[in-house]
């Protein structure tokens, strides 16, 4: 059992503390956020992650949890993982004042401290930041050095909102970059309990290897995206070429080719901006980089054109079904749903929307003037045409009667669409 202190209770602190907590290690996160202290002492979560808030509930119960706004009460933790927001600045590259913030925390509530322990970083950040921005933050604020009095760790997270606890606690791989063997160890001792090969590595690869599988991932789905517009235009199914193309050995099955809207949450847009920010810092072109973002950007307005090729949009009642940029989450941040609003609002059309975990943040985070329904069934009833914008799996069960439905998702399979289907954006 090792102490650990969570730097920061968003998607990423929140589920490695409750997954950590729940493998018997004793977990406190430390946060500026009251509120979100009192729910995680009060066993609740002010997320939507499916198994969170039941991890959060037990590891509570059993005393293996809580928070706190002050970080003294972390300050005899063995192991620091920062898990704050590295938010994105105008020029695309990552904000990394909050990750020196608690860099500098750290360092402050551990001056007198002489037991060895290590800080870990765990939220993405640009090649460098342990090293150049964690490591001498912690030694200038502690009066401590690197390698001797306490290690420097880069843990990337690779979890997939909607899918974060299972991620984590079966995961693909765990990957430790470290400024020395005695930090790694001790990491790799924490990590002991999660599932999934280690690949332990220097700071900077680490930190690396997060931005180069999201942009991957982002690229796929961009390329997935140009692929299916061009089988629609040429009327091919795309989900059987693309089911053809993985039977190809070097090709994975698990190849992120899923066509659609594009790609949003709070990685995929964010990350791709931020690592190619730092490619023009280094005077390096990003032609795929730029070609991914430039594709994702023009997608969903692809949609409405579709929709507008068979109707007037003005003063029509248009119902977009899902709010949250993907399903079995409440996170609206970079959602496709929020740019088909926000065109279909130019375009004079009367918008309504539903979502069944991500209306609040909608009413909290967004300024589009759009009616919320309180139900899908109502938003169908209410409206004269559907759009699909998240695939939530309960959607696929209401009566879409005799409206036009066009999906910006894969939702419906091709033997059982809605009477009145009109297809998908590129499908």
């Amino acid at each position: 059992m090792t102490k650990i202190a969570i730097i920061g209770s968003g998607y990423v602190g929140t589920t490695t503390a409750a997954v950590f907590a729940s493998k018997g290690h004793s977990v406190i996160c430390i946060d500026r956020d009251k509120p979100k202290v009192d729910a995680i002492n009060n066993g609740e979560c002010t997320i939507f992650e499916p198994g969170l808030k039941e991890l959060i509930s037990s590891s509570v119960s059993k005393g293996s949890l809580r928070a706190s706004l002050n970080i003294a009460e972390a300050k005899d933790s063995e192991v620091f993982l920062i898990c704050v927001g590295t938010p994105m600045k105008a020029d695309g590259s990552a904000d990394l004042d909050y990750i020196e913030g608690a860099a500098k925390d750290i360092g402050s509530a551990l001056k007198d401290r002489s037991k060895y322990f290590v800080v870990a970083t765990r939220s993405t950040v640009p090649p460098g930041t342990a090293r150049n921005i964690v490591l001498p933050a912690v030694e200038k604020a502690s009066g401590k050095k690197a390698g001797q009095d306490f290690g420097v760790c880069m843990v990337p997270e690779f979890l997939r909102e909607g899918h974060a606890v299972q991620d984590f606690t079966n995961a693909d791989r765990v990957v430790i970059g470290e400024l020395d063997s005695k930090s790694g160890d001790m990491l790799n001792e924490v990590y002991s309990c999660i599932k999934g090969p280690k690949l332990r590595c220097g700071l900077p690869e680490a930190e690396m290897i997060k931005y180069m599988a999201n942009s991957y991932l982002a690229k796929d789905i961009s390329f997935a995206n140009e692929m299916a517009n061009l089988c629609k235009s040429e009327g091919i199914d795309y989900w059987t070429v693309k089911k053809g193309a993985q039977l190809d050995s070097r090709i994975s099955p698990r190849s992120f080719l899923v066509a659609g809207l594009g790609f949003g949450g709070s990685c995929f847009p964010k990350d791709v901006r931020a690592i190619r920010a730092l490619a023009k810092k280094n005077n390096l072109n990003t032609f795929v980089l730029d070609a991914t973002l430039k594709a994702d950007a023009e997608q969903p307005l692809k949609l409405i054109e579709q929709v507008a090729k068979d109707f007037e949009l003005k003063n029509k009642k248009i119902g977009v079904l899902g709010l949250a940029f993907n399903p079995d989450t409440d996170d609206i941040r970079e959602s496709k749903s929020l740019i088909l609003i926000e065109e279909l609002i130019k375009r004079k059309a009367k918008v309504l929307a539903y979502d069944p975990k991500a209306i609040e943040n909608f009413r909290k985070e967004s300024n589009l003037n759009a009616e919320l329904a309180s139900s899908g069934q109502e938003l169908i009833d209410k409206s004269d045409i559907i759009l699909i914008a998240t695939a939530w799996k309960e959607f696929k069960d209401l009566s879409y009667k005799d409206k036009p439905v066009y999906e910006g998702r894969k939702l419906f399979d091709s033997a059982n669409p809605p009477k009145n289907y009109k297809g998908g954006i590129c499908w």
